[in-house]
């Protein structure tokens, strides 16, 4: 097990709460769920955060789960949603599992985190016991649902989306899988104030911690911060139990860094 799935860094308990719907079946569209494998640990920690509602008896028709066909997985990353962050996503989500399986909170899921339904269960139901995606199936169906996803954060983001560089773009549709696309404007709102202004460093810093005027002292790191491994990976790496290369591993250095790098960019072409 690596520290991404030991620390929650792949999205987890956080991305099963905030992150992802049930696979929904879209005309002409046959799919075979079952992953969603990392959205409600989080549920149990954070009441600020919308949970899904459990509370509606799902009961899945078995013959419509049909895996999607086929596909070259060297077209994962093509098409108009494509940019940077789209493996990295897929990477934070856990990766690609080929058989169906309960998530930590015993939802069914399959493929990078395809929940398949919205009902806790303590062991595997027998209609999806026998379900199976190829890598190439998981990659199609991971992609489609990204384009989705990101789609939902430009309409959300609104004016401006198309001048935003393309990690931001990635990084943004990236935290919509960790805390849910609403959740992200309203739970991050100086995070989405400062990308719009192209302060990238102040943006990176609202991922940090509580109080960016404050900086790096005791107690001031983000709740998010905490939860999604940020700590964890820079205490591990400060005390030589990992490499510096770890941060690039989590999701909540890999934004940061992200965000930061951009805002030294920025501050070297204006001389600053």
């Amino acid at each position: 097990m690596g520290f991404m799935d030991k620390f929650g860094t792949g999205g987890g308990w956080l991305a099963k709460t905030f992150g992802k719907q049930p696979l929904q079946q879209s005309p002409n569209q046959n799919i075979n769920t079952d992953v969603e494998s990392t959205m409600n640990d989080y549920n149990k920690t954070q009441s600020a955060f919308t949970q899904p509602d459990t509370t509606q008896p799902f009961t899945p028709n078995v013959d419509q789960y049909n895996a999607p066909a086929d596909v070259n997985q060297n077209t994962m990353n093509t098409g108009p949603q494509s940019n940077p962050y789209i493996d990295k996503t897929q990477s934070f989500e856990g990766g690609h599992k080929s058989k169906a399986y309960l998530d930590s909170e015993g939802y069914p899921t399959i493929g990078t985190g395809t929940l398949l339904e919205h009902q806790k269960y303590e062991n595997m139901p027998e209609q999806y016991a026998n379900m199976d995606w190829s890598k190439e199936q998981g990659n199609k169906r991971f992609q489609e649902d990204y384009g989705i996803k990101q789609g939902e954060v430009q309409n959300l983001y609104g004016e401006g989306w198309e001048s935003l560089p393309p990690e931001v773009q990635g990084l943004l549709t990236d935290m919509s899988y960790n805390v849910g696309s609403q959740g992200l404007f309203n739970k991050f709102p100086g995070l989405i104030e400062d990308i719009r202004s192209g302060n990238y460093e102040d943006a990176a810093n609202q991922l940090k911690y509580k109080d960016i005027s404050k900086g790096n002292v005791e107690g001031n790191t983000s709740q998010w911060w905490n939860q999604v491994g940020g700590a964890t990976t820079e205490g591990n790496i400060a005390s030589g139990a990992w490499g510096g290369d770890s941060r690039s591993g989590n999701r909540a250095t890999y934004n940061y860094d992200t965000l930061h790098n951009l805002g030294n960019q920025s501050n070297t072409i204006a001389g600053i």
